[in-house]
């Protein structure tokens, strides 16, 4: 007799194949479309059963209007994030994939907007933007 794959195991609904969602800290996602403003970053947590730390990040303007993002590379408790600046860009920032520059790298890119980042959002992960064109990047 064989033994069964490693497929059917997982089938079979053992603890070892099943995501801890009952330890979720929050949902990660970004603050709804055509929102703007400044945000701080105001701690790290982690949340088991992902690798890259989220960021509990607060408004400047209402300290309770605050949302939890994936947290890029490079950042820090206290640093500001701007959603859809108006100025320079700066890594870290929440913005249309049409307004970045090309050759920078980007995470936590959202297929539809207001659908919280759907792509490169695992730890160490980053897309680069390659072009522009008039209607996708």
């Amino acid at each position: 007799m064989g033994k069964h794959i490693l497929v059917q195991r997982e089938g079979r609904g053992n603890i070892n194949f099943r995501s801890p969602h009952w330890l979720r800290k929050a949902r990660v996602a970004f603050p709804a479309p055509g929102t703007k403003g400044e945000y701080v970053i105001a701690d790290f947590i982690h949340e088991p059963g992902r690798g890259a730390p989220l960021a509990l990040l607060v408004s400047k303007e209402n300290q309770a209007n605050r949302f939890y993002a994936v947290a890029a590379e490079g950042l820090g408790v206290g640093n500001t994030i701007r959603i859809e600046p108006e100025g320079q860009y700066k890594p870290g920032d929440i913005l249309p994939l049409s307004k970045i520059p090309d050759g920078e790298r980007v995470c936590s890119v959202e297929l539809r907007p207001g659908d919280g980042g759907k792509l490169v959002r695992a730890s160490g992960e980053y897309a680069i933007v390659s072009g522009h064109s008039p209607t996708s990047v």
